[in-house]
């Protein structure tokens, strides 16, 4: 299994590449936000490859849990 999570202070965002190919240029085919800070990136094949979250610091990229 590969996982690797990269981190940019001045945009607050993390990235965490599932597979090497996340990171090459040009591997990424679609892109699927799921919120507005968080982002799934999926090769040719519909494998996923990493997942981009913004505002990281914030800690509200998860949607709320609730009891029903």
């Amino acid at each position: 299994m590969y996982l690797t999570i990269e981190h940019d202070p001045v945009a607050d965002a993390l990235y965490i590449a599932l597979s090497a190919a996340a990171l090459e240029p040009g591997c990424v085919a679609r892109t699927v936000r799921v919120t507005e800070d968080v982002a799934l990136d999926f090769d040719a094949e519909g494998r996923l490859l990493g997942v981009e979250v913004l505002n990281a610091r914030r800690g509200s990229f998860a949607p709320p849990l609730h009891d029903e």
